[in-house]
């Protein structure tokens, strides 16, 4: 395929609700899709600011959270590369309920309202990849929900590392590693707990030998079932 997005491959063949489009479909698409790049710790969105376009990751990490009651900032979802953000909005006229910052230096793909439902009117199927990926959001915040309400910190630090290692995970013979797209502060205000206890707890599980720690950000899991059995 010789269609492009920016300087790398393009965003189309990343997304799974753009598969089904050919290449004289994704050039004419390409042609509506403005690009945005932000720089690591930029803001990408905040709350209450107009949701009417599509947000595509091209290439980097952002994190999408919230503040809670007492001000500390709640994790809610990671994205990388091929994911998207913004497709509830674009059904309705309605502003961000939510943050988005880059953890990496990001480059964006953008569609807006409009073009997005007369891609969907040609594309149906677009519709059901849209359902899936919103009905895996809402597992996701159920089970987040679960694992804030759990009181014990191991437990919650294994659904972290397990959802990384999910998402970020590479297979190498029979250990999991992952690199850690957060700082330990953010690792922490992903689940609700303080630093202090993160770096404490990350350390009790490396002495037991269930995982390895290297570095500040790269962890080897030996041990994927304890985990598992933890939640």
């Amino acid at each position: 395929m010789s269609c492009t997005c920016g300087v790398g491959q393009s965003c189309t063949y990343k997304v799974p609700i753009f598969q089904a489009f050919n290449c004289e479909e994704t050039k004419a698409l390409l042609q509506v899709i403005k690009r945005k790049t932000y720089q690591k710790g930029e803001m990408v969105f905040r709350e209450g600011e107009p949701a009417d376009t599509l947000w595509i990751v091209n290439e980097g990490k952002l994190k999408i959270f919230n503040y809670t009651k007492d001000g500390k900032e709640q994790i809610l979802h990671l994205l990388g590369e091929g994911d998207f953000w913004g497709e509830l909005q674009l059904f309705q006229d309605t502003t961000f309920n939510c943050y988005a910052k880059a953890i990496e230096d990001c480059r964006f793909c953008l569609i807006t309202k409009q073009h997005f439902q007369q891609l969907m009117l040609k594309k149906p199927e677009m519709s059901l990849k849209v359902l899936e990926v919103l009905s895996q959001r809402l597992i996701h915040l159920e089970q987040l929900t679960l694992m804030l309400s759990n009181q014990d910190p191991e437990s919650k630090l294994a659904y972290l590392l397990l959802e990384l290692a999910k998402k970020e995970g590479v297979q190498v013979g029979s250990k999991m590693v992952i690199h850690l797209p957060f700082t330990r502060e953010e690792v922490a205000s992903y689940t609700g707990l303080t630093r202090e206890t993160v770096s404490r707890k990350l350390h009790q599980l490396s002495e037991k030998g269930i995982i390895n720690i290297i570095g500040h950000r790269k962890i080897e899991i030996l041990d994927v079932a304890y985990l598992m059995d933890l939640l």
